[in-house]
């Protein structure tokens, strides 16, 4: 009961300081409590959480300077030397007429209102100096809208689902014929399509080496179509990278019913989480096993250098720290692009062979925006516990003796840097 007063007493002190107990609630759950700086933000927000997880022969920014360089050697892209309007063609329910934005549950929120991907296009579309014409198809009719795409020059292909609590997802595919529509529609516009995933977690991508750029804008809330059209028209970086691994197939990882959801015994459920620490990233690196897409991946419209990974250990040492542990790892980040952009170096650790620890183990991260052609020296200050694993015998941390290795990249499968580490107590 202790507890339980001590509970409440948290959330009531506060409320009794700023006057709330003393006014009887007045307000609707209909209320619209937005401003435009919320608008803002949640556009800001969609962007930086967009993945751009493929970009075949830089397709995208939409007409960018890649446009210009392919419409040089193609026959028929000027007329008396001014270059024709860019063709768009938006397709899919999930592009205009239904639009994910959001889960259910608990998540779920009623947004004031919805840009979708077909508003967000237009309006930045109408802005482009060169002009542009953009025509919608709801994909309903899949030979009309591989038929639209044929005859475009470019075709943003808008697919998804949406997912609550209470109830999983029954596969990681796409739902309502959506991968058979992508199918045809890239067989009919090869070279010229972009596929933007609205989905609420892990998805398989069964078609991704058949089209040119791959966007991932999760639940992109009220600001989606704006966000995304800051993304296609390249007036942001896409800022995203995967907090998980996209799989090749369907279980992947061979969860048995054991591990979940379990096994009745005695009229009981019992879960045997006999997989360890190899889940996600670290059971795809434990595995030798590529992801469709590995964990921490994400492409900028830039280009990034790592270099001179340099470790440091504290002088004097510090408590906690054993004799060769490091207490810095800095390297050097270069934009070797010409356009500005956002980098998310990732720091992971190798533990000795002996330690029972995963291939290799995510510590630290930073988002990073570089003008182009500028260089920093990023800095991340590591700690004793980043080097430590569960010891069930002493019931407590531990430092495992032995060589580590301190690796730097662009996601856990793309390691730009490395430097060994001998620790010993």
């Amino acid at each position: 009961m202790a507890d339980v007063n001590s509970s409440v007493a948290h959330i009531l002190t506060p409320m009794e300081r700023l006057g709330i107990l003393d006014r009887p609630p007045s307000g609707s759950l209909d209320a619209n409590v937005t401003s435009a700086e919320h608008n803002a933000l949640a556009r800001i927000i969609a962007v930086n959480a967009t993945v751009l997880l493929k970009n075949q022969g830089n397709l995208l920014p939409l007409g960018g300077e890649a446009r210009a360089a392919r419409q040089a050697t193609a026959a028929g892209m000027f007329t008396s030397g001014v270059a024709r309007p860019l063709t768009i063609a938006v397709v899919g329910q999930a592009a205009h007429y239904a639009p994910i934005v959001g889960g259910g549950g608990s998540g779920q929120v009623d947004p004031p209102y919805v840009i979708t991907a077909l508003d967000g296009i237009r309006q930045r579309a109408a802005q482009l100096a060169i002009g542009a014409n953009v025509t919608y198809d709801d994909g309903s009719d899949v030979a009309r809208a591989a038929a639209l795409a044929a005859t475009s020059e470019v075709t943003v292909l808008v697919v998804g689902c949406t997912s609550s609590e209470g109830a999983d997802r029954p596969s990681l595919s796409l739902p309502s014929g959506q991968d058979e529509l992508v199918e045809a529609v890239a067989a009919a516009a090869p070279g010229k399509v972009v596929v933007v995933l609205a989905v609420p977690g892990a998805i398989l991508t069964p078609w991704a080496d058949k089209v040119d750029a791959i966007l991932l804008t999760w639940m992109a809330g009220q600001e989606a179509g704006h966000a995304l059209a800051d993304v296609l028209f390249g007036e942001m970086d896409p800022g995203g990278r995967l907090p998980l691994s996209l799989p090749n197939k369907e279980n992947e990882v061979e969860f048995s019913t054991e591990q979940y959801p379990g096994v009745r015994e005695a009229g009981v459920l019992i879960t045997n989480y006999t997989e360890g620490l190899l889940v996600g990233y670290r059971w795809y690196e434990h595995a030798g096993i590529a992801p469709a897409f590995p964990f921490g991946h994400g492409l900028s419209y830039t280009t990034f250098k790592f270099s001179d990974l340099q470790l440091a250990a504290a002088s004097p040492a510090l408590p906690g720290d054993q004799v060769g542990m490091a207490r810095e790892a800095s390297f050097v980040l270069t934009n070797t692009g010409v356009r500005d952009g956002i980098a998310v170096p990732q720091l992971y650790i190798a533990f000795p062979p002996t330690s029972g620890e995963p291939p290799k183990v995510l510590r630290h991260f930073a988002k990073v925006n570089l003008r182009a052609g500028e260089q920093t020296r990023l800095r991340f200050t590591l700690q004793p516990h980043d080097f430590q694993v569960w010891d069930e015998a002493q019931h407590g941390w531990a430092s495992p003796t032995g060589q580590y290795t301190v690796l730097v990249g662009a996601s856990s499968a793309d390691i730009r840097l490395q430097a060994p580490l001998t620790m010993s107590s």
